[in-house]
């Protein structure tokens, strides 16, 4: 469940940094920039998801190694699909 609710809230991320983009009128809608920023604040996302996991819960890193792919690609893949349909 824990997963899922990070999933959501990448989506969440997307959807602001877009529409951030969009009211800012930053070049063509969504911008190449604002999605190299979505992915990289994503990716640092996923990784303190993944450290709190192994320090604070106590899954072993193997574990969470194999939720990270699951936790940031979902969002990656859509912000780089909504980059290729613009």
């Amino acid at each position: 469940m824990h997963t899922l609710i990070i999933v959501a809230c990448g989506f969440v991320l997307l959807a602001l940094l877009v529409a951030f983009g969009w009211l800012w009128h930053i070049g063509q809608f969504p911008n190449a920039q604002i999605v190299r920023l979505f992915i990289s604040i994503w990716l640092v996302i996923s990784i303190v998801n993944m450290w709190i996991g192994i320090s604070k819960a106590g899954y072993p890193f193997k574990e969470e190694l194999v939720i990270l792919p699951q936790v940031f690609l979902p969002p990656a893949i859509a912000a780089g699909c909504l980059l290729m349909l613009s």
